[in-house]
């Protein structure tokens, strides 16, 4: 297990995070603190760090992938599927990946849950569908690398509100 880890990144880089330097970080209770996550960023954490992670989903999408073995949770949040930077979802969740493997990561041991890519064409949103095309793309991505699946939260005609909390317990509400 990776003791007390933290880690944010975004299209400024990598920072990692204690609990007590950690300026994005409230309190939620005398346990856990919250790490928020916008469009464009991924985060790691151990589950003995006692963060909650959280992002707000409309189109977009949020893979959530979790280490059984060292006990990680990462995410992202993506606007695309595929262009420049974090804010697709081809580089982030490479990129998210990319960072667990280098924490010791194995393929194997690796359980992914996918939420978000509403279709917001109904509150006057652009009327091409990103939110099923962000959606397609997490999905082929995790057949093509033959992930486990174990959870999928996609589509609808409202946004979610996502928290990952340790131990890959996720819950997701819509936003009406």
């Amino acid at each position: 297990m990776t003791n007390n880890l933290i880690i944010k990144c975004s299209s400024s880089g990598l920072v990692k995070y204690t609990k007590e330097s950690a300026i994005e970080q409230k309190v939620v209770n005398k346990y856990s603190y919250s790490l928020d996550i916008i469009a464009g960023e991924y985060a790691i954490v151990s589950d003995d760090s006692g963060v909650i992670m959280q992002t707000i989903l409309g189109s977009c999408i949020s893979i959530v992938v979790y280490d059984v073995k060292l006990q990680i949770t990462g995410f992202n949040h993506y606007l695309i599927p595929i262009g420049n930077g974090l804010k697709s979802g081809k580089e982030s969740t490479e990129e998210l990946l990319k960072q667990m493997y280098k924490l010791g990561s194995n393929k194997k041991d690796l359980l992914i849950k996918i939420y978000g890519g509403a279709s917001l064409s109904s509150l006057g949103m652009n009327s091409i569908n990103i939110g099923q095309k962000n959606t397609n793309f997490a999905k082929d991505f995790c057949d093509l690398n033959k992930f486990k699946v174990r959870q999928m939260e996609v589509g609808g005609s409202y946004g979610r509100i996502l928290q990952i909390k340790p131990f890959f317990i996720t819950t997701s509400k819509n936003i009406k």
